[in-house]
Formats: C-alpha cells, structure tokens, sequence
C-alpha cells in the first residue's frame, strides 16, 4: 500500500485529469448523431475507468490496473455507445428513447457498485478466488468510502463559495470569477472526489464506525421488517387479490418490501462468520419471513402476468420483471437456506448472494444491449397483440406505441398501419392517423379520456338523464379548469337545479369531490347550446362532499335576490359570472 500523501496525490492527480478531459468532450460535445453516440461511449469510459482505479488501487501493479480499469471501462463504454445510438439528436423524432439515459445511467450505478468488490479482490489478489468476508467489506466499505469523498467535495465548494464572496466584499472579483470558469470547476471537482477518496480509503476507523452505525440500526428493524411481512400475508385471504390489483402498484410496493429484507438480513447475517446472530425466537421469525418473501414474489409475479396477458409489455413491465428475477433468487435462496439448516446460521446465504450479485450485473448490462432492451421487447409484445387479434383494434394503446416506444416503437407503428390482410385494417389506420394528430403522449391520453369518461358522470337526482351537449360542455370545461376530464380519477357529478324561477332548469355541476371541488352552474344559450355561466362561491371553502350530499338530497332552494344566490344545504351560495 501506498503512503497516504502518495496515495492522494496520485488519485487526485487522475481526478483532475479526468474533470478536464471530461470538460473537454462536454465543451466539444458533437451535433451528429453518430458521434453523440462516440461522445457517450467516452464519457462512460472516461468516468468508469477512473472509479475502477481510485478504488481498486493498492499501489502497486499500477500497469496492471490501469490495463484492468482500461478493459472494464471499454466494456461499459461499448454499451454506453449502443445505448447513444437509440436516442435520436431530436427527441421528438422517436420519443421515449429519452428514458434510456436514466436507466443506462442508473445501471451503471448499480452495476459498478456490485461488481467493485470482486475488481478489487481481483487486483489485490491477481486470483479469481473472491473470499465472503473480503467481498461484504469492500461492499459495504465502498459505499462510506464515496460518501466521504462527497462530503469533501462538498465542503471544498463551499470553502471555495465563501472565499470569492469574501474578497468579492473588497471589490476583488478575480477568485470569484476564477472559481465559476468551466475548466477550473471540472479539475477541482475530479481532483477534489479523488482526494476524498483517498481519504476515505485511509479512514478506516471513521468507515468502520460508519458501517458499524448503519449494520446496527438495520439489525435491530429486520424483526419489525419480518413481522409485518407475516401479519401482511395473514391479512390478505381476507381482502383477496382483488384489492391489491386496483392499485395498479400492488407488485412493486411488494418487491420493495422483499429487497428491504433481503438488505437487512444482510446486515444482520454480515459476513456469515456469525454462529447466532440474533435469539432463537427471532431467528425463528426471521426464517418464517423468508417464507413469506417467497409468496410475495410469487403474488408480484401473478399480479405481472395478468398485466402483461391484458395490456402486453411495458417497459415498466420488462424493469419490474428484472426485479422479480432478482429477488425471486434471494427469496428462493434464503428458503433453500433455512430449509438446509445448519451450522452456521443460513450458510447457504453466501453462494446465493454471490450467484444473485453475478445476475445483477448481467441483467443491468444487458437491459441495455439488443438482447434485453425493454422498449424493443415492449414494442414487439404491442405489435404482436394487435397483429394477432388478442384484442380488438378499437381498445388498443396506440398512444403507447407511437409516442412511449422510442424508434423501435414507431417502426411497429408503421408496420401496423401496413397490415393490409388484417381484418380491422380500417379502424387500425382510422386510430393511428388520430394518434399522429396529437403532439404528445398525454394529449392523446387526455382526449381519449374525454371519450371515455362521457359514461362517468353521477346523476345527483333519481329517474333523470343528463340532457344532450350538457357532458360534453362539462367535460371540455373541466379540461380547461382542472386540467383533467371527468373519469374514474376526476369525479362529475351535478343536477338540475331552478335558480331563476323559470324553465328550463339550470345544472349545477361539482368536479371532483373531495374538500376542494369546485362547482359550476351551465344552462342553455340563446342557441340551445349549453354554457358554463358561473361558479358557486359562498365567501366560505367549498365542500365537496358536502354540497354533493345536499344537492342529492334535495337540500336547495332559490333564494332572492333571483337570479344571484341558491341555498345549499343550509349555506347561500352566490353565482360568481
């Protein structure tokens, strides 16, 4: 090992060099889509190969892990490049290969972090031979390691902030000036995250404190953590699936729940070389939850399957899958681990978090290559399920196809509007020309909403009928005040409601009835046309619920001076033009 003065010197040294390379490609950041593409694969490397380096350097074989962080960064760039190839120079183009940049960005994140570890056993060794005990301490280590190298850079800026404004005060703006120029932001900040780095790596006390704190906190809530998992499954027989399906979020609120344990079993398990970490009892329930981790991802499964069987894949869909395969994996491992028993406690824990962190990897690689790209895979299962006649081409999502799938989805797109032997080709064509009408994604949604939201409107007065053009003018006016037509999200509800003494009747209508509805009275023009003339306001906050409640009963009455105030369940309203 390095002295420490060599070791943040050096990594410090790589840091700056890295800031300003990279202030270089942004400052020359190219217009043409193919060297985007080759800007995207450089900035990956850059970035990937010098975090492999300030974290795997020992201070020795300094040729042999730069060759290391080199190839490391070459694959990550590799698929850095592919992922900048799909997303077009203008978004509009083909949009929804936008979310790539996150969740390739995000990958890599994750990615990095779970294969750190087995690089720097791997330098450090020379060997492809990653002890338990080595892989848990780098795992856990680098993650404090980072936040102390954050810490710094942060309170650097802050130092670098308050010495400009201090001599900013005597009229010398020079600091001030020099600190906001690109280069010397990029430098300090790379060489600045590679000196706290290094003083992370030197803080082993600070880091074993830290890793300490957390180990513990999460230690003592994983008996909380499994406890409601048992109560939870005891639970649900009594509200059935059904409940857990109209959330539309059922399966990743219950993955959530599995990696939460999955984490503090972990720090509870450490490194494994525990023989009893915790009292029989909760050793106990901590092994009933794994059998309950294993019927949540079977549920999360279920509930993914019957989304996917209705609506076809999303890319959502194809990420929450992923999930499902990983922590299926933990699950099914720790309940092959408590069933085997023996001594130590769940000593087939290692080999499955070993073979699960592998599959991490691969997966998060992968989802960014050809092989497991969600947004080809969702636009194939789109296409397919129209193509096919699983379902009717009036009830298909061409909204997501066009709009959500990137390049590939609109390639589908135009292969369906040239599907001439399909039996519903007139209705296909008639839906795709009014899905490239609209501008975005949520345009198309929101007019598709107004269509079939006109059925879900509350009649507050028995045995009548809303009158012809009324739900139409209702839901163009709740467009344009809430922002949403009336649908199963946004409630409409009204009657009609003698105001001035004379026929016909006007209506008042509440949008949304929660404690802020609003309410407004239409009745018919000169035209027979039906207009919006005002809004109900009291001088009081108007109750949703309330006024809904008095209108359905019958509670109102006309109230002088006519054609200004009605009275509500007991509160004199006044119509507001």
């Amino acid at each position: 090992m390095a002295n420490p003065t060599s070791e943040r010197a050096t990594l410090a040294l790589v840091g700056a060099a890295q800031g300003l390379a990279l202030w270089l490609l942004v400052e020359q950041w190219p217009e043409a889509h193919a060297a985007r593409a080759a800007a995207a694969a450089l900035l990956t490397f850059l970035a990937v190969s010098t975090l492999v380096f300030h974290f795997a350097w020992t201070g020795r074989d300094r040729g042999r892990l730069i060759a290391r962080a080199v190839g490391v960064g070459a694959v990550y760039a590799a698929v850095a490049g592919w992922v900048g190839w799909q997303v077009p120079v203008d978004l509009v183009l083909h949009r929804g290969d936008e979310q790539r940049v996150f969740t390739w960005t995000l990958a890599l994140l994750v990615t990095l972090y779970v294969l750190g570890p087995f690089l720097q056993i791997f330098h450090r060794t020379g060997r492809l031979h990653f002890p338990y005990e080595d892989l848990f301490l780098h795992g856990w280590n680098n993650f404090f390691i980072a936040l102390v190298g954050q810490l710094f850079v942060s309170a650097l800026w802050l130092v670098l902030l308050l010495w400009g404004a201090l001599f900013d005060l005597v009229g010398i703006d020079f600091f001030e000036d020099l600190f906001s120029e690109e280069p010397f932001v990029y430098g300090v900040t790379g060489g600045a995250a590679g000196f706290g780095i290094a003083l992370g790596r030197e803080s082993e006390r600070v880091i074993a404190t830290l890793r300490g704190i957390t180990l513990a906190v999460f230690r003592g809530l994983l008996p909380l953590v499994s406890f409601v998992a048992l109560i939870f499954l005891a639970t649900l027989p009594f509200p059935g699936l059904d409940v857990l399906w109209s959330t539309n979020h059922a399966s990743q609120l219950l993955l959530t729940w599995v990696a939460l344990t999955v984490l503090f079993l972990n720090a509870v398990y450490q490194d494994g070389s525990g023989r009893d970490p915790l009292p029989a009892l909760l050793r106990r329930l901590v092994e009933a939850a794994f059998v309950a981790m294993t019927v949540y991802v079977a549920i999360a499964v279920y509930g993914l399957a019957l989304r996917i069987g209705q609506y076809g894949l999303t890319p959502r869909r194809v990420w929450v899958g992923m999930a499902a395969v990983v922590l299926g994996g933990y699950a099914l491992g720790y309940l092959i681990a408590v069933v085997r028993r023996g001594d130590p406690w769940l000593r087939a824990v290692r080999a499955v978090n070993l073979v699960v962190a592998l599959i991490v990897v691969a997966l998060g690689l992968l989802a960014h290559t050809p092989v497991l790209d969600p947004l080809a895979w969702s636009a194939r299962s789109q296409f397919d399920r129209i193509a096919s006649g699983r379902v009717p081409a009036a009830e298909f999502d061409y909204g997501t196809l066009y709009f959500k799938l990137g390049k590939v989805g609109y390639e589908k797109f135009e292969q369906l509007e040239a599907l001439a032997d399909h039996p519903e080709i007139a209705t296909i064509r008639e839906q795709a020309a009014l899905a490239r009408s609209f501008e975005n994604y949520y345009a198309w949604q929101r007019a598709r909403k107004v269509d079939a939201g006109i059925g879900r409107f509350e009649l507050l007065a028995p045995g009548l009928a809303w009158p012809d053009g009324l739900r139409e003018a209702v839901q163009q006016m709740a467009i344009e005040t809430i922002g949403a037509p009336c649908s199963d999200v946004t409630d409409c509800s009204g009657r009609p409601v003698e105001i001035d003494g004379s026929p016909p009747e006007e209506w008042i209508v509440v949008l949304g009835q929660d404690a802020w509805g609003q309410a407004s009275v239409f009745a018919l023009d000169a035209a027979g046309k039906w207009r919006r003339i005002g809004a109900l306001e009291s001088g009081q906050p108007l109750l949703g619920p309330e006024l809904v409640e008095a209108l359905r009963a019958g509670d109102f009455e006309p109230v002088p001076p006519l054609h200004d105030d009605v009275s509500i369940g007991g509160r004199r309203y006044r119509i507001a033009p």
